[in-house]
């Protein structure tokens, strides 16, 4: 997860989004779909703390993440619903306090101390 992790800070800083090369292995994929469940959660952990609702291109823009996977995540996850053309992202309390034990034992990479050359 760190490399995963230090992949998307670098696609965020250049305000893109991005995902894994394909083609990708199984073991690959749940190392990705591990990530994604922590990023998105945090997003919405993050959102909820500011009484935000956020959409799925706002998880796309400030976790990285391309808006398919983001998708694909949140309907892993439990908590998207679709009615019609349009998405509604409900999130459980119980969501929330499961992804924050689970946040403390990952290892990820720390934005704050990445410093790129010019």
């Amino acid at each position: 997860k760190l490399l995963i992790s230090l992949s998307y800070e670098l696609t965020k800083l250049e305000k893109k989004t991005g995902g894994p090369e394909e083609p990708i292995s199984d073991l690959g994929i749940r190392s990705y779909h591990s990530y994604w469940n922590l990023s998105v959660m945090q997003a919405l952990v993050d959102a909820s703390n500011r009484a935000y609702n956020m959409s799925v291109e706002d998880i796309s823009r400030v976790t990285g993440i391309k808006k398919q996977h983001v998708l694909q995540t949140l309907t892993r996850l439990g908590v998207l619903a679709q009615y019609g053309e349009t998405h509604i992202i409900r999130v459980k309390q119980t969501h929330l306090d499961k992804y924050k034990h689970s946040q403390q034992q990952a290892k990820l990479c720390d934005p704050a101390k990445l410093q790129l050359g010019t």
